[in-house]
């Protein structure tokens, strides 16, 4: 164990997965179901990531009050998509609802409980983000990086498992950390496979006088790291579950959505993430001025698609040879 107090802290988790495959809770509370922003029925509800078997929002509502006939919800939810209220934060997300479990209640002639189940397929919430002053995301079975040390402050205590990198361009400062506990969950990646956060991400200006000046410049940075980073591990690898501060550090924005992320597995690529982990670095500022120039960023888009797909195992070698 060493201790030093010069040593910078760690990054703050704001989700984890103490095991691998663990669901991760986003939102637990009230839920009203809405079409055209008409309540039809409100519960109890529960919404997480599930990662198996590919990450997917997952709601779930319990005890289900209903304010039309039980056939009328089930004809419109299987007829497309409704509208969820999360009444505590008064966010609004499109929903696709597809399971109903009817209790009975033998003292009364209707069903007297309904949990309701089903998908939600993206949610988006941005008070104001133009007043980000940086965001805290979070990378998924990324390869462990052996970097610059970094402490646990709250345990006092460095990690040598725990390391950090740093990229930097002239208009972004983006920082990797390991998790503390990244050793044990790529072990149990190793064994059981499937998914596990390994590394934290923030994300700011280099200046500090900066700030986040739309929802697009926002969508555009977490864009382009997601083709940076699929581009040097091999694999498709997005910032997953991002969260913006202001500069109060009080929490402004985040965001939902089923990303496209693989299970662990072994992928061939430039970047290993410990004998070159400074490759990272030397390679992001001139990524992203060949990603700035819009001439050249679909064709870098294409390219990186191309690749990781033929770096994907269900390909068989004439497959990838041909993407």
């Amino acid at each position: 164990m060493v201790t030093n107090s010069d040593i910078p802290s760690a990054l703050f988790s704001v989700y984890s997965t103490p095991q691998t495959n663990q669901p991760i809770l986003l939102y637990q509370g009230t839920v009203e179901i809405q079409v055209d922003s008409q309540k039809i029925a409100a519960g109890e509800s529960n919404i997480y990531l599930n990662w198996l078997p590919s990450p997917s929002i997952k709601v779930e509502i319990n005890n289900a009050i209903l304010d039309i006939p039980e056939k009328d919800l089930e004809d419109i939810a299987f007829s497309g998509k409704v509208q969820l209220l999360l009444v505590d934060s008064e966010v609004r997300a499109s929903a696709y609802l597809d399971q109903f479990s009817y209790l009975h209640d033998s003292s009364a002639e209707d069903f007297c409980r309904i949990d309701i189940a089903g998908n939600l397929y993206e949610a988006i919430w941005s008070k104001s983000d133009e007043s980000l002053e940086y965001i805290l995301g979070h990378l998924v079975n990324f390869p462990r990086l052996a970097g610059n040390w970094i402490s646990h402050s709250q345990e006092n205590w460095i990690s040598e498992a725990a390391l950090r990198a740093v990229l930097t361009t002239e208009r972004w400062k983006i920082t990797i950390d390991g998790v503390s506990n990244i050793d044990e969950i790529t072990k149990e990646l190793h064994q059981s496979g499937g998914y596990a956060i390994t590394s934290l991400i923030k994300i700011e200006r280099s200046s500090k006088s900066e700030r986040f000046t739309s929802l697009g410049d926002t969508r555009k940075i977490t864009d382009a790291l997601c083709f940076f980073f699929s581009f040097a591990v091999g694999r498709y690898s997005p910032v997953v579950l991002p969260v913006g501060f202001d500069s109060s550090g009080i929490e402004s924005w985040y965001e939902w959505k089923d990303w496209l992320i693989p299970q662990w597995g072994k992928t061939i690529s430039w970047f290993s993430g410990k004998k070159n982990w400074d490759g990272l670095g030397q390679v992001f500022p001139g990524f992203m001025k060949i990603w700035d120039d819009p001439i050249w960023r679909e064709s870098i888009r294409r390219s990186i698609l191309w690749y990781v797909e033929s770096n994907r195992t269900t390909a068989d070698p004439s497959g990838s040879i041909v993407l």
